[in-house]
Order: structure tokens, then C-alpha cells, then sequence
């Protein structure tokens, strides 16, 4: 891909955009699980390096090969879904729904409150996913709701 300047417009062009954007979603889900189920270095960052990707202007600042050719997806929404999608799962430990949070605010920290492009999950929802580990460690409850929430665009009291 670094070899050929046109790929991103490219692949939009013949079609690829819809298959590339669901491949990157299916690797970054896959990098999610393996914070949990394996050492969480190993995820960390690749993930960190996807949740870089983003059709945003603040992407194309610090990348001047994407200025003209801007990814097909946004990297940082990828990993947001990921994350949302496998604490939906009911199955998960309380330490593991804790190493995932954790994980969740280190790499996206921040930027999801930078992002302007960023679709964050009703505050109400998610916090139904987190509520079983608030007593266990609230602070990192009450960060990863904040961020990853929409309770600051609905003015709510984020805990």
C-alpha cells in the first residue's frame, strides 16, 4: 500500500470500500478479544495504531501520505465498536470487563472526545454494561463513561 499512492482511491473507486472497511471492523473486534483472552501487550498496539486511523482533519495533520488519500474507515470507531461489542457479551468476568476498560480508556483516552466523527453509545446503555464493576473500581467506571458515552451531549451528571 505505501508503494502505491493511489490505492485508497482506488479501492473506493472499484468497490473495495464497503469489504475493507468490514475487514478492518472483524481485525479490530479480534484485537479487542485478545486484550482479554491473551496477554493484553499483544493487542495494545496494534490497536493503538488503528484507533490513530481516522477520516478526520486532525488525521490528515499528523499523516501527510493520507492527506490526499484519506483512509476508507475510521480506525478510532473501529476500536470504540470493538470494545462496546465485547462487553455486550454476557459471559465476560468482572476482572476481564476490567482489563478491557482499562485497555479501552489508555487507547482511546482522549480522542474520543477529540473526534468529531466519533458515534458514542447512549449513556444509559453502556453503563448497563459496566454497571457489575462500579463498586469493584468507580473511578475507571466513571472515566470510561465519560468517554465513551453520550452523557456530556445529553448534559448529564456523567456519575
Amino acid at each position: 500500500m505505501d508503494d502505491n499512492r493511489n490505492f485508497w482511491e482506488n479501492a473506493r473507486k472499484n468497490g473495495l470500500g464497503d469489504w475493507l472497511e468490514r475487514d478492518l471492523y472483524e481485525y479490530t473486534l479480534t484485537l479487542v478479544e485478545k486484550l482479554i483472552s491473551e496477554r493484553p501487550g499483544t493487542a495494545l498496539q496494534p490497536l493503538r495504531q488503528t484507533a490513530r486511523w481516522s477520516t478526520s482533519a486532525e488525521f490528515f495533520i499528523f499523516s501527510p501520505w493520507f492527506t490526499l488519500h484519506p483512509p476508507l474507515a475510521n480506525g478510532l470507531q473501529a476500536v470504540y465498536d470493538g470494545v462496546i461489542k465485547v462487553l455486550e457479551r454476557n459471559n465476560l468476568e468482572p476482572e476481564d470487563k476490567l482489563k478491557l476498560l482499562q485497555a479501552a480508556v489508555d487507547i482511546v483516552g482522549s480522542h474520543a472526545r477529540e473526534s468529531t466523527s466519533l458515534k458514542l453509545g447512549d449513556y444509559m446503555e453502556i453503563y448497563a454494561l459496566v454497571s457489575d464493576v462500579w463498586d469493584t473500581n468507580r473511578k475507571l467506571a466513571q472515566n470510561f463513561l465519560t468517554q465513551f458515552t453520550n452523557c456530556e451531549q445529553k448534559n448529564l451528571y456523567c456519575h
